[in-house]
């Protein structure tokens, strides 16, 4: 990831409403991918954490180790928002990794399902260009997470890897399972359906799965 801000100060004075609006709705969400970015409160926070033994009180101490920069100065700032016109009906919301990009079309700036969908991509991106251990305790670290609220989970990842592996062999796995967990995660957030913010379309998709909600505060 390019650490080099593209939206500088006065942006908003050239851009259009719609990017306005699509940009404060980014930053609206941003809580819910803090464990992306292992940040302090979240459910992966204990990830950025090395035990040393103290042996003169016979304890372990938990001290934060450094992140690297694209988690620790992480910022939407580094990425291009851009809301197709109503005119490209044919266009469907992506997430560019190589230029940074995430776009939506107008008719999607109020479809919370996809603008999360689209973020999930744009965060994973990330471990894209960090040591591959970030991605797997990630993963571990969410699987332990979603299970706890999804007594089925594992018939769904196991249905969801065989397609990956016989269904769609020439796609670039995007969806992945990490995609998938995260996925059901912010569906729980938000008290969708399972499947809601994994495929668009598609909310019915793992209808016969239930979860157990989080609790309001």
């Amino acid at each position: 990831m390019k650490m080099k801000k593209v939206r500088k100060a006065g942006w908003e004075k050239t851009a259009t409403p719609e990017e306005i609006h699509l940009v404060d709705r980014v930053y609206e969400f941003a809580p819910l991918f803090g464990d992306m970015l292992f940040q302090k409160g979240a459910f992966t926070e204990w990830l950025g954490a090395k035990p040393s033994l103290d042996k003169k009180r016979r304890t372990w101490i938990y001290d934060m180790m450094g992140l690297p920069p694209q988690l620790s100065r992480f910022s939407y700032d580094y990425f291009r928002f851009k809301v197709l016109s109503d005119g490209d009906k044919s266009e469907m919301p992506y997430y560019c990794h190589g230029d940074q990009e995430l776009c939506v079309r107008q008719e999607d700036l109020d479809n919370d399902s996809t603008i999360l969908h689209e973020l999930i991509h744009l965060h994973l991106s990330c471990f894209l260009e960090l040591p591959q251990h970030f991605s797997d305790i990630y993963f571990w670290a969410l699987y332990q997470h979603v299970k706890q609220r999804i007594p089925r989970l594992d018939e769904i990842i196991t249905q969801h890897a065989s397609n990956l592996a016989f269904e769609f062999p020439q796609e670039d796995c995007s969806h992945s399972l990490t995609f998938l967990l995260k996925s059901f995660d912010l569906d729980m957030r938000k008290g969708y359906r399972l499947g809601t913010v994994f495929a668009y379309g598609l909310e019915g998709l793992f209808g016969d799965y239930a979860y157990i909600p989080y609790q309001k505060n």
